[in-house]
């Protein structure tokens, strides 16, 4: 037994001993001083040996738990002792499997011990998705526990500690119960708790929806974000207590919001934000911050403008799909689909379905469409060459209706990836049973377990009879099972069969209507012949724009490639090479031929075709454009040959290091760096100097994407540059480090992470940086330590 628990219980039995030999006389007989203590002490050794008669053991309160050391210890006793009372075994019964004892450690703790003795917070940030913004670990898992195995928090949340009474508050909120809600507000206000624990308190009481919990929120941000006192607030809880408040905020905390919005913070900037994300005109303090340094408030601009219908949103949706940041791009397109019935939305869409090389970008178009109401567009994606475009485009039937809707269905019902046949089997179970009956029998034919099981539940839930089918059994049960079903179906349901005819006439009027095209594409061909050379233009024109719906076959391609070869006139040309963009490989043979081409222009976009389909087959004819008298062509050659993979001729490129044009320049140091040739890399370094922010911002690009740690001293020097060139080199940096220097420690290892966040009161340094100043100056200070 711990000697501080048997001193402290020595003096609880002293007392019991003094008041039992006073009660036994009535309290009139005076006792000696020697006879009092020696009762006591016969007592105290009679309790320390575990020995005295069974009956009443005073439990301890918080303070007598503090002053006896380890509670645990004692705790443990008591529970092994109660079993032994059957006033006790009804309370131990319903406790179930888990300690008390180690629930109270658990509810105690505040913040624990690193390797380098620092003070780490038990509260963090939760992972994006998980439904929290705070966690604790232990916590989460008592939070977790089945209703049956809850133990009685309640008297917890009455004890003196504020951690243990704060900790145990938080979990009945998230058990329903918001007996403890009294407790959080002293959490939130304690300034020596961890910031992320009184986050976390703040999550908690905004998770009741009482108005005494909504006065108390108002309560605490007026109290902590007054105009003298948020300087003297956490970032975290002054964002913490703005997010809880945004859709209780009245007239007087309308101004704290405002005032927000200027704040050094760009946590708490984005967290103003969420005061107009749902409702309510954005102030033109909100409009202004669509330039923000920080993604998630130029993110969150658009979403709110474009919510509110503000007059400017389309353009900022429009300029933020070029930003540099994929979130904020992601949020245009967004954005770009909440404009129902805008043809320029469409048109924008449209052409990132189509020319956008990121999948993730092309995923959210398909969505965005849907969203502003054209399935057809959306649907298109289905012949995407991404399994995650296409899976998108799958997501999409569910709202889909038509002759359209159900020719990209078969067509999704039968892809590659089964990943895409679930989410079309979803969206097609959406529909009625006449329509989605014969598709879903078709989808239990899939090679893929899962389709098989999905497509097979699907159908059960409104056809019983389809319950015969088990996806596990063997090839030829499941063939004679489905050929039954098929038969019973089409007996219930003869317009389901009228239905499989439309789309397969669909089908055939498709394939018409290719045919059709075709011998459209073929009449224009013909016309490349003409002597007229406004003719041939508009020959060529209409071919690019045939192209543009969707790619020529190769069998047309090459009939353009040999009209072309005698053609001399630029423009008739340039129609040409974006006619043939993705026609195989007579689009390179013509992108040969117009390499030799007298204007300028044609042999740029001769070389930007070849790029766009690169091959180390063109090394040998792009390589006498190194020496072209056009500094463009010379730039797009470059480009062409670095996309290639392979130089046969790397001193005439060595030679362009030194060229007037700048971007000739960065070409050849391109193309060289990505052939790991050490002269291409001293020379992106060398345009780090350069005036040219333009330049700059490529290099940077470049080093990012090489990833080679030579490149940090450059790139700590952009970061003096213009604000383009500084974000490009921020973004450059955690890829040649390896990490983010500019991050606390905890958040760039994941063992440190999942312990917590250190103690902003002890650590400041360990802070997230609150704006792109202060990421700069942390990545300078660790590049002056760390050279």
């Amino acid at each position: 037994m711990d000697a501080k628990c048997f001193s402290h219980r020595s003096s609880r039995w002293a007392k019991a001993g003094e008041r039992l030999l006073c009660g036994g006389h009535g309290g009139r007989v005076e006792l000696r001083w020697a006879t009092i203590g020696a009762a006591a002490f016969f007592c105290a050794v009679i309790a320390g040996c575990g020995h005295f008669p069974s009956g009443p053991r005073w439990p301890l309160n918080a303070a007598d738990e503090q002053r006896a050391g380890d509670p645990r210890a004692w705790q443990r006793d008591a529970s092994k002792a109660s079993l032994d009372r059957p006033d006790d075994a009804a309370r131990a019964t319903a406790d179930g499997p888990n300690d008390p004892a180690d629930d109270r450690e658990i509810l105690a703790r505040a913040a624990i011990p690193d390797a380098q003795g620092r003070k780490l917070s038990v509260w963090s940030r939760a992972p994006e998705g998980s439904g929290r913004r705070w966690r604790y670990g232990d916590l989460e898992q008592m939070a977790e526990r089945p209703a049956d195995q809850r133990t009685g928090l309640h008297r917890w949340t009455k004890a003196a500690d504020l951690v243990t009474a704060g900790n145990a508050a938080i979990v009945l909120t998230r058990w329903g119960d918001s007996s403890g809600a009294a407790v959080l507000p002293r959490v939130a206000r304690a300034a020596h708790l961890p910031v992320a624990m009184r986050c976390a308190a703040v999550e908690a009481l905004a998770s009741i929806d009482t108005p005494e919990a909504a006065e108390s929120l108002r309560a605490l941000l007026t109290e902590h974000l007054s105009e003298s006192r948020d300087a003297l607030c956490p970032p975290e809880l002054a964002a913490e207590l703005l997010i809880a408040c945004a859709s209780r905020s009245n007239r007087p905390t309308d101004e704290i919001y405002l005032r927000s919005l200027t704040s050094r913070s760009p946590e708490v900037r984005w967290a103003a934000l969420q005061r107009w994300r749902h409702e309510g005109d954005p102030p033109d303090e909100a409009v202004a911050l669509h330039d923000d340094n920080d993604p998630r408030v130029r993110a969150a601009v658009l979403e709110i403008l474009c919510r509110a219908k503000h007059p400017d949103s389309f353009d900022r949706c429009l300029h933020a799909l070029r930003d540099v940041d994929l979130k904020v791009r992601l949020a245009a397109v967004a954005g770009l689909g909440t404009h129902r019935g805008d043809a320029r939305a469409r048109r924008a869409l449209g052409e990132l379905l189509s020319s956008d090389h990121s999948e993730t970008t092309r995923a959210a178009a398909v969505a965005a469409l849907a969203a502003a109401g054209w399935p057809d567009d959306a649907l298109a994606a289905a012949a995407d060459a991404s399994w995650r475009v296409r899976e998108a485009a799958a997501k999409q039937l569910a709202t889909s209706r038509g002759r359209n809707a159900r020719h990209a269905a078969q067509r999704l019902l039968a892809d590659a990836s089964s990943r895409v046949q679930q989410a079309a089997v979803a969206g097609v179970a959406q529909w009625p049973i006449e329509e989605s009956g014969e598709m879903l029998l078709a989808a239990m034919e899939s090679t893929s377990l899962i389709v098989r099981r999905d497509a097979a539940d699907a159908l059960a839930e409104r056809w019983p009879i389809a319950r015969r089918f088990s996806a596990d059994a063997g090839g030829e049960h499941r063939a004679q099972v489905l050929a039954e079903l098929r038969r019973e179906f089409r007996r219930r349901h003869p317009s389901s069969t009228e239905a499989q005819a439309g789309a397969a006439a669909h089908a055939e009027a498709a394939e018409a209507s290719d045919r059709h095209r075709d011998e459209a594409a073929a009449k224009q061909i013909e016309q490349l012949g003409s002597l007229d050379v406004i003719e041939r233009r508009r020959a060529a024109g209409e071919l690019a724009r045939l192209a543009a719906e969707r790619p020529l076959s190769p069998e047309l391609a090459e009939r353009i490639y040999q009209r072309a070869a005698a053609e001399s006139d630029a423009l008739v040309w340039q129609s040409l090479l974006t006619a043939v963009a993705r026609g195989g490989p007579a689009s390179h043979q013509l992108a040969y031929v117009g390499l030799s081409h007298p204007s300028a222009d044609v042999r740029r976009r001769a070389c930007e075709l070849l790029a766009r389909d690169p091959s180390p087959a063109h090394r040998t004819a792009l390589a006498p454009l190194l020496a072209d008298r056009n500094t463009s062509v010379v730039a797009a050659a470059l480009h062409a040959l670095a996309a290639g993979g392979q130089i046969d001729d790397r001193p005439s490129v060595k030679r362009l290091l030194g060229h007037s044009n700048g971007q000739v320049c960065f070409e050849a140091a391109a193309a060289l760096a990505l052939v790991d040739d050490p002269a291409g890399r001293t020379a992106l370094e060398r345009l780090a100097y350069s005036d040219d922010p333009h330049l700059q911002r490529q290099a940077a690009e470049l080093m990012g994407r090489l990833g080679l740690r030579e490149f940090v001293p450059a790139l700590v020097h952009m970061l003096d540059g213009q604000v383009s060139v500084q974000r490009a080199a921020l973004a450059a940096l955690p890829l040649c480090v390896g990490y983010d220097a500019a991050e606390p420690a905890e958040a760039r290892s994941p063992e440190r992470a999942s312990d917590g966040i250190a103690h902003p009161a002890e650590e400041p340094e360990a802070a997230p940086p609150r704006n792109t100043s202060e990421r700069i100056a942390r990545w300078k200070q660790w590049a002056r330590q760390e050279h």
